[in-house]
């Protein structure tokens, strides 16, 4: 196989990753854009505001929800 047979494969095997993904990429902007618009700055510090296991706990909870 040629370098530029390989290159090509992976560009394919790249693009292809990326159109299987595209849908939770689409979704997770999505969603946060509309967490974004409803949810106020200060709401968040209120929840996720002090350092420490819990606010860790609940940010991660959060981010995979």
């Amino acid at each position: 196989m040629s370098v530029l047979g390989a290159i090509g494969g992976s560009l394919e095997e790249a693009f292809f990753m990326f159109w299987e993904t595209l849908w939770a990429l689409i979704l997770g902007f999505g969603l946060s854009g509309v967490v974004q618009a409803f949810v106020s700055r200060g709401q968040m510090e209120r929840v996720l505001g002090r350092p420490g296991l819990g606010t860790l706990g609940k940010a991660t909870f959060l981010g995979m929800v």
